[in-house]
């Protein structure tokens, strides 16, 4: 994961976890080299949250370094419906 931000004192970081979808509606490859289907990317991203929440090095158990605070799966649809963007097409 790209760091996008931190704060110190509380000790928290910020960034993408992983894209289906970029700007263009292409689906990039991610850091293993692998295209991930947007549907499955939500279904994975809310299993996650709910039965593991931690953040560790390349998903080894042993390596637990943090714990999730926040997340968020954005889609077009939603980011239509928070009004966090237009979309034209």
């Amino acid at each position: 994961m790209e760091i996008k931000k931190y704060y110190d004192d509380e000790q928290l970081v910020f960034g993408w976890a992983s894209v289906a979808k970029d700007k263009t509606g292409k689906s990039p490859l991610d850091w293993q080299d692998d295209i991930i289907d947007a549907a499955d990317l939500e279904k994975a991203v809310y299993k996650f949250n709910l039965e593991f929440g931690e953040s560790n090095d390349m998903h080894r158990p042993d390596s637990t370094n943090g714990t999730l605070v926040e997340s968020v799966m954005l889609t077009k649809e939603k980011m239509q419906a928070m009004r966090l963007c237009r979309f034209t097409r």
